[in-house]
């Protein structure tokens, strides 16, 4: 933990811990305490062996308390610091804690002074967000997040900034977590890392100068469908005709999830100033009514004309020279 920085006092902000190697120690410590077996299992804390003897749940890991909102641990979240696996374990649910209910540190920053939650991917990202000045950053358990958890985000704030990680399951996370957020109404942001993996290596490439470069990342961060057209986007070549039509397929796709008539009109206004298209064009490409196979032909068909339509323009300069 101090090899990736973390200060005595954040140490014991969050609470974090050490499960050593052996597969016994929580288990005997917690015998001599009077709790019984069936306590103990139930909790998640350890598993009864072919021996009928109690075995360690966590070892040889990093221990992150999972606590609620009002201030008791319910679970705890353990990294492994060998070649373990998995990397990540997690309490599984039990009478007091349900994974898909609970958000890591909303203990803290449903208390923040901003008026916004960063959603993060994982509990180190967190942690370097809060020693970075960031008190309203939450994550959830290592898996993707529910309906529950977007309900409670929404509970405490009207607008999400996300910072996943930026590798590919990163995104495929982001965009699966758009989908449950939208339901909620919640403003959500999506943050651009660059070449950063993730926000802690971000912070960390910038030194000194890594919280203000955070906080303008933030500042500038696009909202959820700007988010998605920048990624279909950078999977063509929109200055040819095919890379043209298969964006603008998958982008009328993206389009059709915006119920909201304003925003429809806001980002039909955005696709033809990015594509050179008519604005009617999209609109019409855009009607829930049309096939998916007329819907192709059509976008084919429009950039087809386009291109024809450049084509003339240029024929005419040469004609006016």
């Amino acid at each position: 933990l101090r090899d990736r920085g973390l200060s005595l006092s954040i140490i014991t902000k969050f609470g974090l811990g050490y499960a050593p190697g052996s597969i016994y120690p929580l288990s005997d410590y917690l015998i001599k305490k009077k709790f019984s077996k069936e306590e103990i299992i139930n909790a998640n804390l350890a598993y009864n062996t072919r021996r009928n003897t109690l075995r360690d749940r966590f070892y040889e890991r990093v221990i992150f308390p999972i606590i609620d909102i009002r201030g008791n641990v319910i679970a705890f979240g353990g990294r492994s610091i060998s070649n373990n696996e998995p990397k990540y374990l997690n309490t599984s649910d039990t009478l007091v804690f349900k994974k898909s209910n609970a958000l890591f540190a909303l203990n803290f920053a449903k208390n923040t002074k901003y008026d916004y939650l960063i959603l993060c991917e994982g509990y180190m990202d967190v942690i370097s967000l809060f020693k970075a000045g960031f008190d309203n950053a939450v994550a959830t358990l290592g898996t993707a997040i529910t309906d529950q958890q977007a309900n409670i985000l929404r509970r405490y704030t009207k607008k999400v900034v996300m910072t996943y990680d930026s590798d590919e399951a990163g995104r495929k996370a982001t965009k699966r977590a758009i989908n449950i957020l939208r339901k909620t109404d919640l403003n959500i942001k999506v943050l651009n890392l660059g070449d950063s993996k993730d926000p802690d290596e971000f912070i960390k490439s910038h030194g000194k100068e890594g919280p203000l470069k955070f906080k303008k990342l933030i500042e500038n961060s696009v909202n959820d469908i700007e988010y998605r057209f920048y990624e279909v986007k950078n999977k063509y070549d929109i200055d040819t005709p095919i890379g043209k039509s298969a964006y603008l397929e998958e982008a009328i796709n993206v389009l059709l999830g915006v119920e909201d008539k304003l925003e429809q009109e806001i980002y039909v206004n955005y696709l033809a100033n990015e594509t050179g298209m008519l604005k009617t064009t999209i609109l019409s490409l855009s009607l829930i009514h049309i096939s998916e196979p007329t819907r192709l032909l059509s976008i084919s068909y429009a950039v087809f004309c386009l291109k024809k339509k450049k084509k003339k323009k240029k024929k005419q300069k040469k004609k006016n020279k």
